[in-house]
């Protein structure tokens, strides 16, 4: 839940060192290949929107196979 995604968040922002990174891995929001239902999967801008406003500066992205990205941020100041 949306709820469960800020909770943990809260968590890696209060104990992650400044400069620190955070590396996500989620699937595309695509209706077809493996993976858990689309309708549980984030958007690549749902995610950066979620992980920048608790604090993080997005620093990189990348393709991970037909069904998957990476999305990279660093802990600011």
């Amino acid at each position: 839940s949306e709820d469960q995604q800020r909770s943990v968040l809260d968590e890696v922002a209060r104990t992650l060192e400044e400069g620190g990174e955070l590396d996500i891995i989620e699937f595309r929001k695509i209706d077809f290949g493996p993976g858990p239902p689309v309708d549980i999967r984030i958007k690549e801008e749902d995610v950066d929107a979620l992980v920048t406003s608790h604090g993080f500066e997005k620093i990189g992205r990348a393709d991970v196979g037909d069904y998957n990205y990476l999305t990279r941020y660093r802990k600011r100041a």
